[in-house]
């Protein structure tokens, strides 16, 4: 599997969600969106053979809004994802607390949940 082909895949497990899915970050975004980043490290040899971890980072994001309503809609898109990442056996290793996020103008509340995967080129 390529290293482009890992990013495709992980978009394509997440495609069924309530949510626009992106595999950069657009220009504009349509909330409540998913996108995937590269992870950091985004490689790191396994102990297998021209194998890799490939990690990647799932950023969640939608609208900002009233406190309460912005987190209850956060949150089940989160547990959306994570069940989705789990169910493909996808390794979670974190998922960082909500932050205050501006693109081009449009305020947005994001949490990222950090995942890898084994890969072999």
């Amino acid at each position: 599997m390529s290293i482009h082909q890992a990013r495709v895949e992980l978009v394509t497990t997440l495609r069924s969600l309530d949510a626009q899915v992106y595999d950069h970050l657009p220009a504009r975004l349509s909330p409540p969106a998913v996108v995937i980043l590269p992870g950091s490290p985004y490689l790191e040899p396994s102990d297998r053979a021209a194998s890799f971890l490939a990690h990647h980072t799932v950023t969640v994001l939608v609208p900002a809004g009233a406190s309460d309503v912005v987190t209850r809609t956060i949150d089940d898109l989160l547990e959306d994802v994570l069940v989705e990442l789990i169910n493909a056996k996808y390794l979670v290793d974190s998922v960082s607390t909500f932050y205050g996020l501006d693109l081009g103008g449009t305020s947005f509340l994001a949490a990222d949940v950090f995942v890898h995967r084994t890969i072999t080129l």
